[in-house]
């Protein structure tokens, strides 16, 4: 089992893929899978990710209660929902 944040995978892909790569012990990261993430990511340089209007206080209780466990287990700040 290997745990990622999406923040570290999306900030650097390079880095959070060689992470998980180590993690496996899995060799070859270097010369086989980062020549072509670095070519992807690249390529992403210029995509503009969707944006979201901002949760009411209201929508920001019920998800907090409901999933309160999944952000403590995971560390995430429930004032970010």
């Amino acid at each position: 089992l290997y745990e990622m944040r999406f923040d570290a995978l999306d900030a650097n892909p390079v880095k959070a893929i060689s992470a998980l790569y180590d993690h496996f012990g899995w060799s070859d990261f270097e010369t086989t899978v980062a020549p072509a993430l670095r070519t992807y990511s690249q390529s992403l340089e210029n995509f503009k990710k969707n944006s979201f209007s901002k949760l009411s206080d209201d929508a920001k209780r019920v998800v907090n209660a409901r999933w309160k466990n999944w952000f403590v287990d995971l560390k995430y700040d429930a004032d970010d929902a």
